[in-house]
This record gives C-alpha cells, sequence and structure tokens, in this order.
C-alpha cells in the first residue's frame, strides 16, 4: 500500500463497558486505482467469493457508475437487478434520510414497528384471493423458501414432505440438506 494511501481503521475494545469493534470509517482515501484495489482485495477478502468486474465504484447516480480511477461506466447490473430505479433515485434517498432520522434497524422479529405492519397490510389487500391472508418479508429467495417450508410445516403439523430441488440461491440449510436426502425435515 503506498504511503499516501488512508484506510479506514478498526480496532477492538476488550475492557468491560467497551463498545465492542470501533470502525473509524471517516477517512480518505488519497487517489486509489483498481489495480491496487485489487491487490488489497486479493490480500484481504477470500478467493471464494467472485468478483465479475476488475474496476470499483467510487460512485453513482442513475444508471451510470464512475470508478475510482474516474472513468464513466454504464452499469446493466444494477446491484444484480436490485436497483430498479437506478442509484440514488431522488424519492429512495429521501424515503433512507427519514428513515435513519427515526431508526436504523429493530430486526421486526424482535421489536415489530408500523411500517412492516403497514406494509404487509397493503400486500394483502393487493392478492387475489377470497378470505384473509398474511404476509411476511425477507431477505433473500432462499430465506423466503426457507421460511415458507417451516410456515407450511407449521401449518400441517407435517414433520416431513416432499419439494422441489435445485432453487435459484442455494446458500440457506434447506437448499443445501434438502436435494438429496429422501426424507429431509
Amino acid at each position: 500500500m503506498s504511503s499516501n494511501t488512508k484506510v479506514n481503521e478498526c480496532r477492538l475494545d476488550t475492557a468491560p463497558g467497551d463498545a465492542g469493534v470501533i470502525c473509524d470509517f471517516s477517512a480518505q482515501r488519497v487517489q486509489s486505482s483498481n489495480a491496487k484495489l485489487n491487490e488489497r482485495r486479493l490480500d484481504a477478502t477470500p478467493r471464494g467469493v467472485g468478483v465479475m468486474c476488475d474496476f470499483y465504484a467510487q460512485r453513482a447516480e442513475n444508471s451510470t457508475l464512475w470508478d475510482v480511477e474516474g472513468n464513466e461506466i454504464i452499469d446493466f447490473a444494477s446491484g444484480i437487478a436490485v436497483l430498479n430505479t437506478g442509484h440514488r433515485h431522488p424519492k429512495v434517498v429521501a424515503a433512507i434520510e427519514a428513515q435513519l432520522k427515526a431508526f436504523t434497524h429493530t430486526a421486526y422479529q424482535v421489536i415489530p414497528y408500523e411500517g412492516y405492519v403497514s406494509l404487509a397490510e397493503r400486500i394483502n389487500k393487493l392478492v387475489p384471493i377470497a378470505g384473509p391472508c398474511k404476509t411476511a418479508f425477507f431477505t433473500t429467495g432462499a430465506e423466503a423458501v426457507e421460511n415458507a417450508v417451516k410456515i407450511a410445516r407449521a401449518h400441517t403439523g407435517a414433520t416431513w414432505f416432499n419439494y422441489l430441488c435445485w432453487w435459484f440461491s442455494r446458500s440457506h440449510i434447506y437448499d443445501y440438506g434438502a436435494n438429496w436426502k429422501s426424507r429431509p425435515l
């Protein structure tokens, strides 16, 4: 690492009452290059985490990214298609800022909050079925599939059942273990 590059620093506080890991993300980096960042990545992260591009994003607006060397790139990947509105859409930024002023995160399963319930109610009204319905939210598709299996088991009382293998994500317990067992649950 060059001497003019300042990196963020973290330390571990271990005394009773200390906060644990303390990180200073306020450090400014001076003129990083894609090549130097790639060397740092190879030293700091496992090779099993694949990286497609050989450039490093510094900022983005709508569908355009700028790398750390100032190159302008059209972002066709959009965070693997999760940024349907592009980078930093004004309405999304405003919603995030409003939420941050209220609270950051509570984990609904531990401390529930009204926004979760309100969104579930809105979605329930849109479901084209007769009778009551319920909605749950999950972070990933694999997490949703895993919880669907758990919910189905709780509803039916079944200790096992058959379900389709080779889901799209393959990153949770049912993705790994269920596709080869005759009685997976």
